[in-house]
Parts: structure tokens; C-alpha cells; sequence
């Protein structure tokens, strides 16, 4: 009986701490994307994963890529014009880090239509739920993934594009 109630108390503790997380998630999320969308590209790299500003070469490095991004869709004529963060997914350890899928929609103008569509961020924490920091997930599968985190844990399920809803006006 002792285990069965340690383990009833183990389970609420952690459904407590996965709430008090989601907060934190969510607010990150929210702020990194919002910083994207007004090209406050110092203020979004501040969320970006350390092992993908170190992969890509550094601060610097990373804030050139976010702004080429950006220009090179709008010059195709691309843009994301609102993103909202909707939910956070279970959270997965991975090695000595937290994971969770983060899902927005996001409304996008190509051309002069204005379609609405899914956006995935992976959430990543290497202080237990502390802080987090964030990667766009677009440009990211199941197996590329592990070369920026060696230690992800294959539950969590990165999803393919989804596909684009027109939206009537």
C-alpha cells in the first residue's frame, strides 16, 4: 500500500510541475516568436537553444541566419504575419535536459493570399524546468534533430509540415 500511494504522490508532483511549466514555456514561446515577427532579432536569439547558436557559429552567426530568413521570404513573397502559441505537449527527459513540443498556428501571406497553418518549436530546459530556450522546428526531423541533441528522446514525435488552410476573406 506504501508504494502504490508513494506512487499516486510521485504522479501528482509531477503533473504539478508540468503545469508550472507550462507557463514558462508558453511565455517564452510566445515572446521568442513576437520578437521574430517585429524583427527584434537580438531580443529572439536570447531564446534560440545554445547548441544551435554554437553550431551555427556563434551569436553573430545565428542573428545573420534569422535575418536572412526572414528577407528571403519576404522576397519570395513569404511572411508570417501572426503567430499564436496554442499548447505544450508532454515533456520528455532527454540526458540531463526537458523536452516539449510546442504548437502554433500561424497565419502566413504568400502573395496576396493569407493561409493558416501549424508551426512547431521544441522547448528545451537544462536546469529542471528553470528556463527555456527554443528551435523552430521547420527546418528539423526526427533523426536531424540529434545532431544539435545526441540524447533526444524518440517518444517525443516531431511533426511533418502541415498542410496549409486558405483563409477566405
Amino acid at each position: 500500500m506504501k508504494y502504490i500511494l508513494s506512487l499516486i504522490f510521485a504522479s501528482f508532483t509531477f503533473l504539478s510541475m508540468a503545469q508550472n511549466y507550462d507557463a514558462a514555456v508558453m511565455k517564452g514561446a510566445k515572446s521568442y516568436t513576437l520578437a521574430i515577427e517585429k524583427n527584434q532579432f537580438e531580443k529572439a536569439v536570447e531564446y534560440v537553444n545554445p547548441n544551435i547558436v554554437s553550431m551555427a557559429g556563434g551569436k553573430e552567426s545565428i542573428l545573420s541566419i534569422m535575418k536572412d530568413i526572414k528577407v528571403t521570404k519576404k522576397e519570395q513573397g513569404y511572411e508570417v504575419i501572426q503567430t499564436t502559441t496554442k499548447s505544450v505537449g508532454d515533456y520528455y527527459e532527454a540526458g540531463e535536459e526537458l523536452h516539449a513540443l510546442v504548437t502554433q498556428d500561424q497565419i502566413v501571406k504568400i502573395g496576396e493570399a493569407k493561409f493558416k497553418t501549424k508551426a512547431y518549436l521544441l522547448a528545451v530546459s537544462s536546469d529542471q524546468g528553470t528556463t527555456w530556450t527554443y528551435v523552430d522546428l521547420e527546418a528539423y526531423n526526427q533523426k536531424s534533430i540529434k545532431i544539435f541533441f545526441p540524447n533526444f528522446n524518440d517518444n517525443l514525435k516531431i511533426p511533418g509540415p502541415s498542410p496549409a488552410e486558405m483563409i477566405e476573406e
